[in-house]
């Protein structure tokens, strides 16, 4: 980049253009030197750059755009509501993609626009992940070509708000949430001089959805002087040598001196890379991007950078290598064998104009000055790397975030040397000693880059994902109930899913700021609920044969339907009162709300809607058939308190999903009172099928494996409990009891995670539960059969005959409930009353644990009626939350406390693979005619999968020596 200008020069030296003898290479050094210190206050006045030397032509602005979260952002600017986000997206979140902006003017388009789409023929320029306008946010940034100088109308149409700087000057100002052109459009500028200028657009399009769900508009255009404004006259870095920086990212204040780092650390070779072992891991393109992920994901560490200056080698310790940084350091330390870094704060810019910086790595590193990329060195290398140097135009002096991300992989030669891990960053030469802070403005993560991490657990002996919202069971029915809008209870509705004391529910609550437990606000008008008659309701879901069959019991004070008529199909049934039943069948989590009947929507679901006076809506499913017999039939019925919808949908409508598989779910309730339009849903946004809830399809299961004893000491030894697989209770994955508490509490607040193990005598479960707020105040420590749900406590359950009683059998001996609280205090009065001790019927341990406590559980099998390896039990695990006034929640694994029908499923299988209970399994493989037999020894049960990552179930009633047919279809098998 140019080593200085001024209003008419430009000078740029490249090594590869010339060879210099090191005496003349000095000497213009210093002269380079002496011209910087005379023209040092044209540097700082500058605002432009020279035409001199640059392209006739330009390439086009560099955009970014980000894919912001629905709803989420109401203004660019910060006018202090809480949705006043997008120039703080912008300068704080690492974009969605990048694009090269060729023009100003994208007409057409609305919140559903893909973004490739929404570009028109800028998007074949996109690299980037998948989104679309809603909510979407793009800053286009550069140079603006001036030949004529003068005074020049500058108008932005824009919907939503958009804003327009040029050479630090705020040109056009017409933000917040409008249709096209907005309130004001126009702005002037006058351009004194030709030359370059740098210019920023930014601009964000919020949802916008009228009642019967169509999109409002997503458009830009910028007009100079009435026109559109030209391609050629837009410059990008690849034109100039460097970016301009955007001047909407300058800060007002700054913290501590130093920048705030954050530490990685994998596996050798554990970070993973694109193309190739030692690919790029920093860039927005996919597959390219997951040092993006990780830098967007709880670290290991934490320090202060004072100067980016770091050496050493993949082996060397984080503490070492952070030199005299290295008493900053809090956290897990570790080595840069794979290591990763990030630093974020601000760089105090105390001259405008040009500035070099230069990040030289072993391996990679990117440094952002103004969310923009600077510096692209990664990928993985040695020092100084391909790319280590970058420029940077700077309108105006200021304090400018900055981001330095640098990674080390391993590199081992073949005598075992290991390579460097090293980064040296630099500004015109110079270190950042004294002129790097921390910023007083939070990182902001989107969604769409924080990856997936699967709630995987031990259902079916396999793992599968459950998805961050709400999880709930549509449960085995005794038989299929009559669809007539009337609840009886003796048509087998007693024994589905929420049946179990009106568990599952969304319901008035005073106490709480939306006065709802249980559930939140949809669509429509988020009106104040008067009291528990004016709506709420609650849901029953279960499967019998080849049909899913939902329930839903309204309470509404007021039946209105003055829209859709009785009867009728695909009318307005949203403007009156209605249940709608959104399904994603194959839980394929489809991000972008669609109203549009797509196929990857339809095809396994959609929406389903009947109305109080029995007028349905199937468009957004894909127009099933309906009927007794069809693919799904709804009647509703009123009643004394409101009405009752029952649906029924056939399996093979929503994608046929199997026994034990997870399908994404939700319900919304439509309450029309003339005057106002409301939804209430259980979970998510309606059309929406990433924020849907989790609906196992028959009962939740979990195979324990048989292992060595472990010891009861209340400390949960990660060897004694290996080969089982980890039971991840928290609130997305577990079911709430709401007539307990609310279902909706922070992370962090209280969880479990669980292990469950079996030997020849017991069975022993081990809990590792969170809790912010440790309370046991109620149940003396070491005192039995005290109000220990009042408490923190773990309960357990058995109903060890598997007889998925309606209740609790007060019989069978000693089945029932087992609790134990942080202090010590049990309750086995729901088991009828075991004896207790280490080897007696029951006995349990506990200890305080950071965050929370452990406990260990152990259950005789004679007890147990007799239990032994191959049987299954009817389980659950509980865990209630008190912060000291009383319980506030309850959370349980699978159903409701004391009513054996919802419980899930225990199954006793044989020996861990790897466990400590002995080696695998010794299976043997023969073919028999069109099929093959498997054979093994030592127990336990034959599973299969479609695939090798599940999800898995048990082939039932398979015993050593099944004989497997050919089928034509890929299947996995195992034994457990």
């Amino acid at each position: 980049m140019p080593i200085f200008t001024d209003s008419h020069v430009i000078m740029k030296i490249m090594n590869s253009k010339y060879t210099l003898s090191r005496w003349v290479l000095t000497l213009f050094k210093l002269s380079i030197l002496i011209g910087l210190i005379s023209y040092s206050h044209k540097i700082k006045a500058q605002e432009i750059v020279s035409l001199s030397g640059v392209p006739d032509v330009g390439s086009g602005l560099d955009g970014r755009y980000w894919q912001a979260g629905i709803k989420s952002i109401d203004n660019l600017d910060d006018k202090g509501g809480e949705k006043d986000v997008g120039l703080k997206i912008i300068r704080g979140a690492h974009p969605t993609g990048i694009f090269k902006a060729t023009g100003l003017t994208y007409q057409g388009g609305n919140d559903l626009t893909e973004i490739r789409d929404w570009l028109q023929s800028d998007g074949e320029s996109y690299d980037g992940m998948d989104g679309n306008m809603d909510d979407g946010l793009l800053s286009l940034t550069g140079f603006i070509r001036i030949d004529i100088p003068g005074d020049y109308d500058i108008r932005s149409e824009s919907d939503d708000g958009s804003i327009i700087w040029i050479a630090g000057e705020r040109v056009v100002d017409n933000d917040g949430s409008h249709g096209s052109p907005g309130p004001s459009p126009d702005g002037f500028y006058n351009f004194k001089t030709a030359g370059l200028y740098p210019i920023e657009v930014a601009w964000f399009n919020g949802d916008w959805t009228n009642d019967s769900g169509e999109h409002g508009g997503a458009n830009l255009n910028v007009l100079l002087d009435g026109d559109p404004v030209p391609a050629e006259i837009l410059y990008g870095a690849s034109d100039v040598g460097g970016i301009a920086v955007s001047v909407s990212a300058v800060s007002a204040e700054k913290g501590a001196i130093g920048l705030a780092g954050q530490y990685w650390a994998s596996d050798p070779k554990g970070f993973e890379f694109g193309e190739g072992s030692q690919g790029p891991v920093f860039q927005t393109t996919p597959e390219d991007n997951h040092g993006i992920y990780t830098i967007n994901s709880e670290p290991q560490g934490t320090f202060v950078s004072t100067n980016v200056e770091y050496s050493g080698n993949d082996l060397t310790p984080i503490v070492e290598w952070l030199g005299a940084d290295a008493d900053s350091f809090e956290g897990q330390e570790g080595n840069l064998n794979d290591g990763m870094v990030q630093l974020r704060g601000l760089i105090d810019i105390s001259a405008p104009g040009w500035h070099d910086f230069r990040s030289a790595s072993d391996d990679g590193s990117v440094v952002r000055i103004g969310n923009q990329v600077v510096v692209n060195n990664d990928g993985g290398h040695g020092a100084p790397g391909p790319a280590p140097d970058g420029s940077a135009f700077f309108t105006k002096s200021g304090l400018y975030p900055i981001e330095v991300n640098w990674f080390n992989g391993n590199w081992t030669n073949d005598a075992g040397d290991h390579g460097g891990a090293n980064i040296t960053l630099t500004m015109d030469e110079w270190s950042l000693d004294g002129i790097i802070f921390h910023s007083l403005e939070d990182a902001i993560t989107l969604p769409s880059l924080v990856k997936p991490e699967p709630n995987t657990e031990g259902d079916s002996g396999g793992g599968f994902v459950i998805d961050s919202t709400k999880t709930q069971m549509a449960l085995p029915l005794p038989q299929a109930p009559v669809i007539d809008g009337v609840l009886d209870s003796d048509e087998g509705w007693a024994f589905a899913g929420g049946a179990a004391q009106n568990f599952w529910s969304v319901r008035y609550d005073e106490a709480l700021d939306d006065l709802l437990r249980g559930g939140g606000f949809g669509d429509g008008n988020p009106d104040e609920i008067w009291d528990e008659t004016d709506i709420q309701f609650n849901m029953y879901a279960g499967v019998f044969e080849n049909d899913l069959y939902v329930a839903v019991e309204v309470t509404d004070d007021w039946i209105v339907n003055d829209n859709a008529d009785p009867n009728s199909e695909d009318g307005s049934t949203w403007e009156d009162d209605s249940v709608e039943i959104f399904i994603d069948g194959d839980n394929s989590n489809f991000e972008e709300r669609n109203t549009a009947g797509i196929p990857e929507v339809v095809d396994t679901g959609g929406q389903f809607v009947i109305t109080a006076n029995n007028a349905r809506r199937d468009k957004e499913a894909g127009d099933p058939s309906f009927g007794e017999n069809a693919d799904w039939y709804a009647k509703t019925d009123l009643t004394d308190t409101g009405y009752v919808a029952e649906f029924r949908i056939s399996l093979d409508a929503i994608g046929n999903p199997e026994p034990g598989q997870v399908i994404g779910f939700t319900v919304g309730v439509n309450d029309d009172d003339e005057v106002s339009r409301r939804q209430i849903t259980w979970v998510g946004s309606p059309h929406t099928e990433s924020t849907y809830g989790n609906l196992f399809i028959g009962e939740r299961s979990y195979t324990a494996p048989k292992t060595a004893s472990p010891t009861l000491d209340g400390v949960v030894n990660a060897a004694e409990y290996e080969g089982a697989l980890p039971i991840v209770l928290n609130s997305h994955t577990g079911s709430y009891h709401v007539g307990v508490g609310n279902d909706e509490w922070e992370e962090g607040d209280h969880s479990l995670t669980g292990w469950v193990v079996h030997d020849e005598d017991a069975i022993y479960v081990a809990v590792i539960a969170e809790d912010d707020v440790i309370s046991t105040d109620t149940a003396e420590a070491g005192s039995e059969d005290g109000s220990t749900w009042v408490d923190d406590s773990i309960e357990v359950f058995f109903d060890a005959d598997d007889s998925n009683d309606a209740g609790r059998d007060n019989t069978a001996q000693f089945e029932g409930q087992f609790v134990l609280t942080p202090n010590g205090a049990r309750r086995d009065n729901e088991a009828n009353n075991p004896t207790w001790g280490e080897n007696a019927d029951w006995f349990a341990a506990t200890t305080e644990a950071d965050g929370g406590y452990q406990m260990e559980f152990k259950f005789s099998k004679a007890a147990l009626l007799g239990v032994s390896e191959g049987d299954r039990l009817g389980f659950n695990i509980a865990i209630n939350d008190d912060d000291g006034s009383g319980r506030k929640s309850q959370l349980n694994w699978a159903g409701a406390p004391h009513l054996e029908f919802s419980y899930g499923s225990l199954l006793l299988g044989g020996a861990a693979t790897g466990g400590g209970g002995g080696g695998p399994a010794n299976v043997s493989l023969t073919r028999s005619g069109t099929g093959i037999v498997l054979e093994w020894e030592g127990g336990g049960s034959l599973q299969t999968a479609p695939a090798v990552t599940g999800p898995w179930s048990e082939v039932s009633g398979a015993s050593s020596g099944v004989q497997i047919e050919a089928s034509g279809r890929e299947a996995y098998y195992r034994v457990r």
